[in-house]
Order: structure tokens, then sequence, then C-alpha cells
């Protein structure tokens, strides 16, 4: 009978022991069975549970994504300051400045043309200068890089559809266009790209609507 009451105390003791240890999770996905002795400010004290007799532990809480405790409950570790900078990180150009010199087709490089753009992380401010069979044409605008080498470009011009009423109605037709388009390029700080945008341009003098377009390269350089 004493046999079995010391079975029994052994079982309950092994259970109690084996509930009474806190899991800590890492932000790495490791995991760590201990006693959580003490939680400062800016760390946690803590026993490894295989050795409560051993030493203390420190760990600093930024390495630490929660806590499971052996009641059940839990603390879960969330630096805001860290995710803040991460957001702004995901959000922001890898370059605080970049010059691109590029020459192509389309609005922004004055039908056919050269463009000059000064970016500036996420916006940047450009001009183009080209021909088309009436002479010379200029633009230029600004354009926001709302998601990595993705853009919206807005511009002023003489730009306009040529259709054939602007040859029987010859004038100053400046021009307004809203493009969407991509900037890719490859390389390091000088880099080489290609450049494609699609919108819609209002001429002033003809007072209607039509669609443009941009095709180029570009090189350019810049620091991250």
């Amino acid at each position: 009978m004493k046999r079995i009451f010391l079975i029994l105390f052994a079982i309950i003791g092994f259970g109690i022991n084996t509930n009474a240890q806190d899991i800590i999770i890492l932000k790495n996905g490791d995991e760590i069975q201990a006693v959580v002795q003490e939680i400062g400010k800016n760390d946690i004290k803590y026993k490894k549970f295989e050795n409560l007799n051993g030493p203390f532990y420190m760990m600093e809480k930024a390495e630490i994504f929660m806590i499971k405790y052996e009641n059940g409950s839990k603390d879960v570790f969330v630096d805001f300051s860290e995710s803040a900078a991460t957001n702004i990180r995901l959000l922001s150009d890898p370059y605080k400045f970049r010059l691109y010199v590029g020459s192509g087709v389309g609005v922004s490089y004055g039908f056919f043309g050269t463009s000059l753009e000064a970016r500036f992380n996420r916006f940047a401010i450009h001009s183009g200068i080209g021909m088309w069979m009436d002479g010379f044409h200029w633009v230029t605008g600004a354009k926001w890089y709302f998601w990595k080498n993705l853009y919206c470009n807005s511009t002023i011009g003489s730009m306009n559809t040529y259709d054939e009423y602007y040859y029987d109605n010859p004038g100053p037709n400046v021009a307004i266009s809203e493009l969407f388009g991509a900037n890719w390029s490859w390389g390091g700080n000088v880099r080489f790209g290609v450049n494609f945008g699609l919108g819609l341009c209002y001429d002033f003098y003809h007072r209607e609507f039509g669609n443009v377009f941009d095709i180029g390269l570009s090189i350019s350089f810049g620091t991250k």
C-alpha cells in the first residue's frame, strides 16, 4: 500500500513539474523551456527548466516574440519603434538620390528626345525636350514612386494628341498628362534602365483628350 502511494505521489509530482514550465518563444522561432523569474524594462531573467539549480540567464525583450506561462497566460512583446522603422524601410526607396538621363519616345521625351530626372527617394522631378514633325517640344513634370519602381507621372508641356485637326489649326498647344508606369533599372550606383508608361493627355488648344505613352532607355547615377 505504501508503495502505491509513493508511485501516485511521484506521478502527481511529475505532472506538476511538467506543467510548471514557461515557454519563451523567440522571434526567430526557437523555443526555450524555462521558469521566468523577472521581467524588466528591456530584458527578462529566467532559469532553464532542465537546470533549475543552475545559473540565471538574461535575454533582451527585443529578441522575444512571446512567453507562454505555466498557468496558460501569455505575454506578447511588440517593439513599436522597430515596427515603425520597418514600415518606413518598406515604403522608402533604397536610394537617397538618383539622377536619370534618358532617351526615348513619348510625352516625357518631347515625343522623340531626351529627358533628365532627379529622384529623391519616392519623389522625382523631370524635364524633357524633343522633336516632332512640327518642331521642338518641351515637357516638365513630377513623379511619385508609390511602390518600388512603379510611379504616377504628372506632366505639362507642348505635347498633344497629334491628330489631323492639329495641322489645320496650329497654335500654342499646351497640354497636361497623367501617366502610370514603371522604371526598371539594374546595377549598382551606376544603373541601366527601361522606362514604360501609359496615360491620358488633355490638349488645351484643341480641348480634347488623347492617349499618351512613354518608352525609353536610361542610365542613372546615385547613392544609397
